[in-house]
Formats: C-alpha cells, sequence, structure tokens
C-alpha cells in the first residue's frame, strides 16, 4: 500500500510541476552489500531515474553530491526537494546510498621467488612405475597460504622444453611442474631470466606454448614481436583494480633467443618505451619484476640501485626482485599521502635443490591494495618465510616447500631432529638480515591456516 502511495504522491508533485515522466515500474534488487525493498524513483532537474538498483548506482554514482543535497532538502521539506527535485526513498537505500559513497575495493597479491628444477628434484617427482611426473607434494603445504590471496605471482627460472629433462646448467622440467603450481594455488608466471634460452628457441617457445595451454598468465619472453606487442603487460584486473606487471632480466647467459623470439633484457629505452606504453592502460598500480642483482648476495649491488631509482622515477609503484637465491631487504616508502614506493630486492629461492644456508629457502611477500574513491593504495605488506624440506621416503628423497613458522614451533612436525635445526638455522639468519634492513615490512605467521604477524617482529618506521 505505501509503495502505491508513493508512486501517487510523485505523480501528484509532477503534475503540478508540470513535468513529463516516464512510465517506471517499482523493482526489488538484492546487491552483495544491502538489500532494498523499493528502487526509489529519482527526478532531479527534469531527469527521471529509474529501473533496477544498479541501474540508479550508475546513472547516479556521479551525481552523489547533489543527491545528498536533495536528501537532506526533502527531510525538511517533505516530499518535495529544492531546485524542483523530489525523490522517494527508503532507509534502506540510504544505506544503500551510504555503501556507494564509503565502500572500498580491495586486492591481495602475493608474489613468489625462485622456481628451479634441479636434477635431484625431477628425479623425485619421476613416478617409475608409469613414467609419470608428479610435483603437486613438493606444493601442497603452501597451497593453503596462495589461497589467500587474489592472485599470485611466481618466478620460473626453468624452461618447459620437454624431454629429455635436465637441471643445472641448462634446466629443462617436465610440464607437469607448471601444472602443479597452477593446481596449488600459483596463478601467473614471469619468465624472463637467465635461463629463458637454456634450450634455445624450441625451448623458450614451448614453454610458452605450454603455460597457454594450461591458462596460466606469463610475460617476460615471446613468440615474436606481435606477441610483445600484445602480451608485454601483464594485467591483473580483479575486484575493481587494475595492475599491471612487466618483466625483464639482466641477461641470458650470453644464449641469444633465435628469431623472431624475444626476451625482456634490461634495457633502459626498451624499459622506457614500455612504461610509456603503460601509462595508456588505465592502470591502478604498475610492478616491475626484475631478475636482477648478484647470486648469493644479501645486498643489492649498485645496478639495482640504479634501476631502483629510473624505475621509481618513471612511474613504477613496486618493484620484486629475483635472482640472487638469497634474501635481499624489502623497503615500503611513504614519501606523502598519495605517493609511496615499495621494492623487493631479492625473495630468495621458493622451490630448489640448492641446500647450502641460506639458498634453502626464500619469502612469499605479500601485499593488499584498497580503492576508494578512485585511488589505490598499498594498505598492507608481509612476508612468509619458508624453507625447503628435503628428506628420505620410499627410497628416494623428496622435496616440499613449508611455511616455515607453521613448523617451527610444533611440536608434532616430522622434520628431523638435523633438518629441524636446519630449518632454524634459515630463519634466525633471514629474521636478523630482514629485521635489521627492512622498512615498513614485517614477517607473517601462518599457523593453523590463521595468518599471524610474528611476535618477534615490529613494523619499521
Amino acid at each position: 500500500m505505501k509503495y502505491y502511495s508513493a508512486i501517487v504522491i510523485l505523480t501528484l508533485l509532477l503534475a503540478c510541476s508540470k513535468k513529463t515522466v516516464v512510465t517506471t515500474t517499482t523493482a526489488t534488487a538484492d546487491t552483495a552489500r544491502t538489500k532494498v525493498a523499493v528502487v526509489p524513483l529519482i527526478l532531479m532537474n527534469d531527469t527521471i531515474f529509474h529501473g533496477s538498483l544498479e541501474d540508479i548506482d550508475r546513472q547516479t554514482i556521479g551525481e552523489m553530491d547533489l543527491i545528498r543535497d536533495t536528501v537532506e532538502s526533502v527531510s525538511r521539506y517533505g516530499a518535495a526537494g529544492r531546485n524542483g527535485a523530489v525523490i522517494l526513498y527508503t532507509k534502506d537505500y540510504l544505506t544503500y546510498l551510504d555503501s556507494i559513497e564509503n565502500h572500498v575495493d580491495s586486492l591481495k597479491l602475493q608474489f613468489v621467488g625462485d622456481v628451479m628444477g634441479h636434477n635431484g628434484q625431477i628425479n623425485s617427482a619421476y613416478n617409475s612405475k608409469d613414467g609419470s611426473y608428479d610435483y603437486n607434494p613438493v606444493f601442497q603445504q603452501m597451497k593453503p597460504l596462495f589461497e589467500r590471496a587474489d592472485y599470485t605471482l611466481a618466478n620460473l627460472e626453468v624452461t618447459l622444453a620437454g624431454a629429455p629433462y635436465a637441471g643445472y646448467p641448462e634446466f629443462s622440467s617436465p610440464d607437469e611442474l607448471a601444472i602443479a603450481l597452477k593446481e596449488n594455488g600459483v596463478d601467473g608466471l614471469v619468465t624472463a631470466n637467465n635461463h629463458s634460452c637454456d634450450l634455445g628457441g624450441p625451448g623458450l617457445v614451448r614453454t610458452i606454448r605450454v603455460l597457454d595451454s594450461l591458462q596460466m598468465d606469463h610475460t617476460g619472453t615471446f613468440l615474436d614481436s606481435a606477441d610483445r606487442a600484445q602480451n608485454n603487460l601483464l594485467i591483473i584486473d580483479k575486484n575493481n583494480i587494475r595492475v599491471g606487471v612487466l618483466n625483464y632480466t639482466y641477461g641470458t647467459n650470453y644464449l641469444p633467443n633465435p628469431p623472431p623470439t624475444l626476451v625482456n633484457r634490461i634495457d633502459s629505452a626498451l624499459i622506457l618505451n614500455d612504461l610509456k606504453d603503460a601509462k595508456l592502460a588505465k592502470l591502478d598500480k604498475l610492478i616491475a619484476f626484475m631478475h636482477w642483482g648478484k647470486e648469493y648476495q644479501h645486498e643489492p649491488n649498485t645496478e639495482q640501485l640504479i634501476l631502483t631509482s629510473l624505475l621509481f622515477d618513471q612511474g613504477v609503484d613496486i618493484i620484486i626482485g629475483s635472482h640472487p637465491h638469497v634474501l635481499q631487504k624489502m623497503q615500503w616508502i611513504k614519501t606523502s599521502d598519495t605517493t609511496e614506493y615499495l621494492v623487493c630486492f631479492s625473495l630468495g629461492n621458493f622451490v630448489s635443490d640448492q641446500r647450502t644456508a641460506p639458498r634453502d629457502g626464500g619469502a612469499i611477500f605479500e601485499l593488499d591494495l584498497q580503492k576508494k574513491h578512485g585511488e589505490t593504495h598499498i594498505s598492507n605488506t608481509g612476508y612468509y618465510l619458508t624453507w625447503v624440506h628435503k628428506y628420505r621416503k620410499h627410497g628416494k628423497n623428496n622435496y616440499e616447500v613449508l611455511p616455515a613458522a607453521s613448523f617451527e614451533t610444533n611440536p608434532d612436525s616430522t622434520l628431523s631432529p638435523y633438518n629441524l635445526h636446519k630449518m632454524q638455522s634459515f630463519l634466525k639468519g633471514s629474521r636478523a638480515l630482514l629485521d635489521s634492513s627492512n622498512i615498513g615490512i614485517r614477517e607473517l605467521k601462518y599457523v593453523s591456516n590463521d595468518p599471524l604477524e610474528s611476535d618477534s617482529l615490529s613494523l619499521h618506521k
């Protein structure tokens, strides 16, 4: 009855003011934010807004201030507002307006270090009974952590060139390595690194073809110039937030990429041109994933520092580093309320058969982006320390990547005393390094499927 009365009132008011009204019907809308029983009809300056709640949202989102002013006038003067505006509304609709005005979009991203494929890992994944390969046991401990993120991106530092498979120095891993990464929560891979050309053009091409067949996002290496023009800028477009990723490597171990294939190399002219193009993509944030630095060194070298300044000066917001196979510092610096820079110089090894500490582990970096009123900023950051557990079972070596904090204090851990000691040594050294050099980025712990901030680390100012 009240709906009918409201429409009658609107009709009378409009008749008095001699306005022409498009015939509409009252609708019921159910959105993720709120349920509105009545969709109000809004008349502002001879314009009638009608239809579903989503339609009204689209038509009025840009008129929020005018709507607010009119709602206030209605509350003071009754059904008729100022400037000839008439609004029929419910409390639920006002709640919905509040949800539009105060709504915050969010996106959680994770970044993973070097995915290696040494001979020991290949042999471990092999099933002699049927000739198959299975890498799922390697990553299954990490799957719950990866599932926290909206998007996870890793550095694939091998080729998928097909048999015969081999580790260092010319890596060719079974396709099942990429399959297991995807099945356990990795969404995309960067492929520009010093091993991109280990098996020449055929290996580079086959790697791309395999990732395409798996529908895994990737960037860094390309079939030809047309492929690069279309796929160089990897765009993560989720939750109303749009993030771009570019990937470059310092080199390919002096191995050329046969034409027409292409590998993104660190070249200032190339990078500047790519950044110019990226500015046309209407991104909320731009990320550069850099394969750089000196192996096994915890301190960024001069080239890394120079490139960092160049990238930030030219519009990059976030830099993720790989290649040293050990951890390097992470820094999140805010220069103003609207300007911030974040760099992780090296995330270390995610999985490998490098057993000499500190190469036997790494970190997963996690950040949260928030977008409100069209402005996107980093709202939270942290890292999870990971360690590669190598152990004997069924007569062969086995590998699994562990969220180290979960096993550090777990009395039921299956780690042998020797491996527990090795993992604790890695954790101690990593925390000493990052606690002393990080800015604004703290350790996160993932225990019993609950992320907990480390009690032992504080946020650096």
